[in-house]
């Protein structure tokens, strides 16, 4: 018991000395924050600003061992948590997993234009689990998709996938090579998504561009969504695998240069853009 609160005490309880990591969208008054959780709430999570699905089939891939399970969602000492669980779940699936999207970050009918960032903690060893953070157009989930962080360590703890989605069978993808475990600490992943571009951040540290044909109206809006998946491809965790898994998020802030954004107030705790400690 005691080296368990040893731990969590390491993990959760931050210096004191933070910092902000460099962002494209820095200094330019034209992007307005319209979306913040800074995940202070002690009633767990904020429904007015998240959804989430419960037991319901994980289909991200093609054969579904695992189900949403809204239990695996939990909001606590100013994080939240999504979690992969063994199973058998009580609908029968090998492994539980969690999904939360957010309630609109982007404004219909108006072109693309938004700069999405979160500190996250990503799932270590995690052989056969994905940690991810995108936006689509939530609870349908279809194109075109940004994929800001998709983290399988099946592929390699190294290795990050970062993906942009058109439309269907339209991926353009590229894997980046870190030199380090990924999941092993925090870091801040980020997405700027404009009319003729998406461009990738990790750290401050610009990691891909894919170049779009042709300025996007968003059509309808697109949401914040964060997720912790298992099974790409078939591949099943392994007896290397720690289970129960968990993901966790410090923070989120959208930014949207929209024509008609709206700017809101930031949440306690909120440190602007590229914060990390």
């Amino acid at each position: 018991m005691g080296i368990f609160v040893i731990f969590w005490l390491f993990l959760f309880l931050l210096p004191a000395e933070a910092a902000n990591y460099f962002t494209p969208i820095t200094g330019d008054t034209h992007y307005k924050l319209v979306f913040d959780d800074e995940f202070n709430e002690t009633n767990g999570l904020n429904q007015s600003l998240w959804s989430t699905s419960d037991r319901q089939c994980d289909q991200v891939y093609p054969g579904c061992y695992a189900e949403w399970l809204a239990s695996n969602v939990s909001v606590h000492n100013g994080v939240l948590d999504l979690a992969v669980t063994p199973g058998p779940t009580i609908d029968g699936f090998q492994y539980g997993t969690a999904i939360v999207y957010s309630n609109k970050t982007s404004i219909p009918n108006e072109p693309i234009d938004i700069y999405m960032e979160a500190y996250i903690k990503p799932m270590d060893q995690a052989y056969g689990l994905a940690s991810g953070f995108w936006t689509n157009q939530a609870p349908n989930f279809t194109y075109p998709e940004v994929d800001v962080l998709e983290y399988w360590q099946a592929t390699s703890p190294l290795y990050s996938s970062f993906n942009y989605f058109p439309a269907a069978g339209g991926l353009h993808e590229q894997m980046y090579y870190f030199g380090f475990d990924l999941g092993y600490g925090w870091h801040v992943f980020s997405a700027w998504w404009n009319p003729v571009s998406v461009t990738f951040y990790v750290d401050g540290i610009r990691t891909w561009m894919v170049n779009i044909p042709g300025a996007y109206v968003t059509t309808p809006t697109f949401d914040a969504i964060f997720n912790t998946t298992m099974g790409c491809c078939t591949v099943l965790p392994n007896n290397t695998t720690l289970l129960p898994n968990h993901m966790y998020v410090k923070y989120v802030h959208v930014y949207s240069a929209q024509p008609g954004a709206v700017a809101i107030n930031p949440q306690y705790g909120y440190g602007g853009l590229g914060y990390h400690w």
